[in-house]
């Protein structure tokens, strides 16, 4: 979707691109149910106001917001569920390190002092807010350092 907004002769136009069967551009086509039907390509309105600008900025935070919200999703489903964290309590206290620092920084303070907790199949950091760590994502990374 092309968004445009211009002044000429006194006049306030508002032109609005719309995806349709024939469009070619630098994405992939769209895809549509039925390509034999009749398509709106492009909208254009025109004013002796400047009541369009403000329509036109709208639209542009409603594309901006859009495209942010599929790019989420796409972030979104790429991501690995893990499985919950599972106490040990069959050998007694459960083996922790205290005083510690986790780098790169969990929050955006200068300095996050923590607790390290043991699972039995992970690492839990405790600050503010705790970050599991499950064992398998990262046991390459402590056989390599």
């Amino acid at each position: 979707m092309v968004v445009i907004s211009f002044q000429e002769m006194g006049y306030t136009y508002l032109r609005i691109g719309l995806l349709s069967p024939s469009d070619t551009g630098n994405q992939k086509p769209p895809i549509f149910a039925d390509k034999s039907k009749p398509f709106l390509r492009e909208l254009c309105y025109r004013t002796t106001s400047t009541s369009l600008n403000k329509v036109f900025f709208e639209v542009r935070e409603l594309k901006k917001r859009m495209i942010n919200r599929l790019k989420q999703q796409e972030q979104q489903a790429s991501l690995v569920v893990q499985e919950p964290l599972r106490i040990n309590n069959k050998d007694g206290p459960i083996a922790q390190l205290r005083d510690i620092q986790c780098k790169p920084n969990v929050s955006r303070r200068t300095k996050t002092n923590g607790k390290l907790v043991a699972h039995e199949n992970g690492f839990r950091f405790t600050t503010v807010n705790p970050l599991p760590f499950i064992t398998d994502r990262i046991h390459t990374y402590l056989y390599t350092v």
